[in-house]
């Protein structure tokens, strides 16, 4: 069956401001802020039974404002003890306003506007030292940060969270054999406090091969999104755990600038197993409600292959495979969101000038279960991407009298071949896409 999609248009504005100024020998300032808004129709999922819109809402709509601010200080060489300082005071504001009329499904009239604020600041201190045949890159920091909501339909809410991590890169035998221990401390109101260690290791004897490992504890507090907003579709969980495990990971890479009639030769195999305690994911819990659900004990094991060549200068080809074996303890069914396999080839054509770049692309996903009894699944699919660009600047007739040093046009296209595809959690995703850009600096 085939229904059409309804009440899906989307509005959207956006604008970056960068500044920067070296302040002396040693001192440098920094401001970036980001600002986005969109305005978008939000028909939620398409599973209701008995209409022509499949359960679609014709009335809900989505508003949502996001800024960005961050002002950095740099310090190189600060005092006699020779450190590299960095301070970050940056705050962050969201409004999400959605309403929605007539909500499928006989439900009541929504109309939800949540501000959430987030202010903070980071202090890092680095030094490099040499002990012995030992080289030590070690770092030291803090952070604070105070969450703010203020919502129209439920209770605000405020939360402080400190947290402090050291790390130590300690280098031998000219950075062949690297080791990287690090910890961090977090202290989060109302969710307690965890110890959050790791260590890393890096062999690289010789210049072309790479072997790597690492074991480190994962401890994340939901954000306000996952506990308290609601936009129709994705719904919170106030009664959400922070997420925890313990991670490990090892690889190999091989890696050539030249290759027998090869440019460029790399390939990297990369295992990793994360026995999880408890992690936060995106479900169905209805037949037009997305909630956020923590699993419970669960596991992961995987394994990543990638490499790429190039040929002639001109022609470069890579690729990845990902494999994942996920299981909750609780059910022994695989954990919602995670597909069981994703494969991505890319082919590049581009003179080694640089001044044309032609891509295509095939991404193959394979089922992807959307709650957690392994009931209802997103479809496998395969798609293909493709996209040009040519850069002005760098044409021999046209670059010499523009006043630019890149002027790049470009056309991408995606999902070429319009597939029917849905993420995660079911939600429909445009079919064919085309964007058109132009980019120039001087």
């Amino acid at each position: 069956d085939s229904a059409e999609r309804i009440n899906n248009q989307t509005e959207r504005h956006s604008a970056l401001a960068r500044f920067g100024r070296d302040l002396g020998d040693h001192f440098r300032v920094e401001f970036n802020d980001q600002f986005l808004y969109d305005s978008s129709g939000r028909p939620g999922l398409d599973r209701g039974e008995g209409s022509e819109l499949r359960g679609q809402s014709r009335t809900g709509h989505l508003r949502r404002t996001r800024n960005v601010a961050q002002l950095r200080f740099v310090g190189s060489e600060l005092s006699a003890a020779k450190l590299d300082g960095d301070l970050r005071l940056f705050h962050r504001y969201e409004r999400t306003d959605f309403h929605d009329k007539m909500p499928p499904g006989g439900r009541e009239e929504i109309d939800d506007d949540d501000r959430t604020h987030a202010l903070g600041a980071r202090l890092g201190l680095e030094r490099e030292i040499a002990l012995g045949p030992s080289v030590h890159a070690a770092s030291l920091g803090v952070e604070f940060r105070q969450d703010r909501l203020h919502a129209r339909e439920q209770a605000n809410r405020n939360r402080d969270t400190v947290g402090v991590f050291l790390q130590d890169e300690v280098s031998f035998f000219e950075r062949k054999l690297r080791l990287i221990p690090g910890g961090r401390f977090d202290r989060t109101d109302g969710l307690g406090h965890e110890w959050v260690p790791r260590i890393g290791a890096v062999l690289q004897p010789l210049p072309w091969i790479r072997l790597q490992g690492n074991a480190e504890r994962s401890y994340r507090v939901p954000n306000f999104d996952e506990l308290f907003i609601n936009d129709g579709v994705l719904r919170g969980n106030p009664n959400l755990d922070a997420e925890e495990a313990w991670n490990y990971d090892g690889g190999l890479k091989l890696g050539f600038s030249r290759f027998g009639l090869l440019d460029e030769f790399q390939v990297e195999a990369v295992g990793f197993y994360n026995d999880i305690e408890n992690s936060i994911v995106y479900q169905n819990i209805g037949n037009n409600v997305v909630a956020a659900t923590n699993t419970g004990d669960a596991s992961i094991k995987g394994v990543e292959l990638s490499g790429s060549v190039r040929l002639f200068g001109w022609f470069r080809f890579s690729g990845n495979w990902t494999h994942l074996d996920t299981e909750q303890d609780r059910t022994g069914n695989p954990i919602p969101g995670r597909p069981e396999d994703e494969t991505v080839f890319r082919a590049e054509l581009s003179p080694p000038s640089g001044w044309f770049k032609l891509v295509g692309e095939r991404h193959f996903t394979d089922n992807i279960p959307v709650n957690e009894r392994g009931s209802e699944n997103v479809s496998s699919r395969t798609t293909y991407d493709a996209s040009l660009s040519i850069d002005l600047a760098l044409i021999d007739r046209i670059g010499p009298r523009l006043p630019l040093r890149k002027l790049v046009l470009s056309v991408v296209g995606t999902n070429i071949t319009d597939r029917s595809v849905r993420d995660a959690v079911g939600y429909p995703q445009p079919g064919r896409v085309l964007t058109f850009r132009i980019e120039a600096s001087r």
